[in-house]
C-alpha cells in the first residue's frame, strides 16, 4: 500500500488485510473528535491518517518515521489525503538522544 485514498473504496480493500484492518478498526473504536495522538512508526500512513480523520479538525497526530522511503510515501500520502492536522517527523522515537541504524526488511524494519 505506497500510495493510496482513504476513501470507501481503500476501506473495503483494507478488509484484505487483517493487520492494517484491525489496526485501525480498534483506533476508530477508542479515538474521539478533539484528541492529541502520537504515532512512532507512522510507515506509509495507513493508521496515521485513520487517526488524523477519527480525531478531526480539532484533534492532531503527531507521526514519526524514521526510514527515508517510508517517510516520503507517508508525505505523500498526507497530502493525497489533505490530512491537515498531522505533523510529521523524518525520525525514531526513543528515551535516549543518539543515533541508530534501520534495516528494511519487506514492508517492515529493525533497528541494531
Amino acid at each position: 500500500m505506497t500510495e493510496f485514498t482513504f476513501n470507501a473504496a481503500f476501506r473495503r480493500k483494507l478488509r484484505e488485510n487483517a493487520h492494517h484492518y484491525g489496526e485501525v478498526a480498534f483506533l476508530e473504536s477508542v479515538l474521539r473528535p478533539g484528541m492529541t495522538v502520537i504515532e512512532g512508526g507512522a510507515n506509509r500512513g495507513v493508521t496515521a491518517i485513520a487517526i488524523a480523520k477519527a480525531v478531526g479538525k480539532k484533534g492532531c497526530i503527531h507521526a514519526f518515521e524514521p526510514v527515508s522511503e517510508y517517510f516520503k510515501a507517508l508525505q505523500n500520502n498526507v497530502l493525497r489525503n489533505r490530512t491537515r492536522n498531522m505533523n510529521i517527523y523524518n525520525m525514531a522515537l526513543s528515551n535516549k538522544n543518539g543515533s541508530i541504524r534501520f534495516y528494511k526488511h519487506g514492508e517492515g524494519r529493525f533497528a541494531s
